[in-house]
């Protein structure tokens, strides 16, 4: 009971949306549907008489028929009562005949209209209203299709809105690579200038030239190096050479590489795994590449004096942690860290020595060993938080 209730009631609803579609038709759509029920209502009564008559004809025969069909009529055994049944029985049958027809006319002339409607709003869509939908309450698989237009145009509109992002950035990369080699090579080309005209008092000032414009060239190079990996790990999804590795093993070489660099800046780095014989699957030298630039942005940014690096199992995944107690990161800034050519001092400074590369390379990389990475900071420490999963 339960059942038929619930199929009851979708019928219902069924129904009354296909009503509700049917209000919102304009008049001459409307009179097109009337039209189309009186015709065929008109034609179905016409086909009832016909038959009627052809079966009262048949059983009630002018005089010349009168014998041959008493003949037939004795022989089926047809009597009088049987006539007025079977005529009661063929007019329900008629009845009910004759309303499905109706239906089926009616619900064929509306997907007509409906299809008609669909095609409108396709050109509609199509001059540039990409923002329109198309109503999925229609009739039949004309909601189907409507639904995957629909789809359609959404899958189209965020790759037309992807491939503008992808033209954003493009024109974004092009101004800041062009801001950032603009300075250096000013520098070159003023310097070389001078000494291409003898703009020098002695060999002291001559040197002073050369060493300048050799910084700065150094400078260009790494944003051009900065640039080429950022691209190489970033767009051409290159295959990783996977090993499985210590952990403990890989965070010590890496802590022993960056010791002296430390110690000139009165850091210490600290190696902290658990456990102690924990390995983990990835590209070693790209990996070694992710602690150089977070190491590097330690070193020029943070004023710290301890680099904690640590490793520790969370959940299914393997959580490798870079800390540093030194200056908080700013809220504002910390979402941005890992966009290409971001930096937290907006001056885009040669001073600093940054290129606004190094974090989007990390994050490139991490997403290549199919991880995450992101970043928290407060006033006692910022931490750079890597998280892979333990078996790749």
């Amino acid at each position: 009971m339960l059942k038929l209730c619930g199929v009851l009631a979708t019928r219902f609803q069924k129904y009354k949306a296909q009503w509700r579609m049917i209000r919102q038709l304009d008049a001459h759509e409307f009179n097109r549907l009337v039209i189309e029920a009186f015709i065929t209502a008109l034609a179905m009564i016409m086909i009832y008489f016909g038959c009627v008559f052809l079966i009262g004809k048949l059983l009630n025969p002018s005089p010349t028929d009168f014998a041959r069909t008493w003949q037939l009529k004795e022989r089926l055994g047809i009597t009088q009562d049987m006539v007025v049944w079977g005529r009661s029985v063929f007019t329900f049958m008629m009845l009910i005949i004759s309303l499905w027809f109706i239906r089926w006319r009616l619900v064929r002339r509306y997907r007509h209209i409906e299809l008609r409607h669909l095609l409108k709003e396709l050109d509609y869509i199509a001059d540039g209203h990409y923002e329109h939908r198309i109503s999925e309450n229609l009739v039949g698989r004309l909601g189907s299709v409507a639904l995957s237009i629909n789809k359609l145009v959404d899958s189209t509109l965020a790759a037309m809105e992807e491939e503008r992002l992808v033209e954003q950035t493009k024109n974004e990369l092009i101004a800041n690579v062009s801001h950032d080699i603009r300075t250096p090579l000013t520098s070159v080309i003023g310097y070389l200038g001078l000494l291409e005209d003898k703009q020098y008092e002695n060999e002291e000032e001559l040197a002073q030239y050369i060493h300048i414009a050799y910084i700065k060239s150094q400078q260009m190079k790494k944003l051009s190096d900065n640039l080429f990996e950022y691209i190489r790990v970033h767009n051409y999804k290159e295959n990783l050479n996977y090993q499985t590795i210590s952990i403990n093993h890989f965070l010590t070489q890496i802590a022993a590489e960056y010791e002296v660099e430390a110690l000139n800046l009165n850091m210490q780095i600290y190696v902290d795994v658990h456990p102690e014989y924990l390995t983990m699957r990835i590209d070693a030298e790209k990996m070694a590449r992710v602690y150089d630039n977070l190491l590097s942005n330690a070193f020029k940014y943070s004023r710290a004096t301890e680099i904690h690096l640590i490793a520790r199992v969370v959940d299914n995944f393997i959580e490798l942690r870079v800390e540093n107690n030194g200056d908080k990161i700013h809220a504002e800034a910390l979402g941005k860290l890992f966009t290409r050519f971001f930096r937290e001092e907006q001056s885009r400074s040669s001073q600093t020595g940054g290129t606004g590369l190094g974090l989007s390379i990390v994050e490139s990389i991490v997403h290549l060993h199919q991880g995450q990475v992101y970043a928290e900071s407060d006033c006692q420490k910022t931490v750079f938080i890597i998280r892979l999963k333990k078996h790749i």
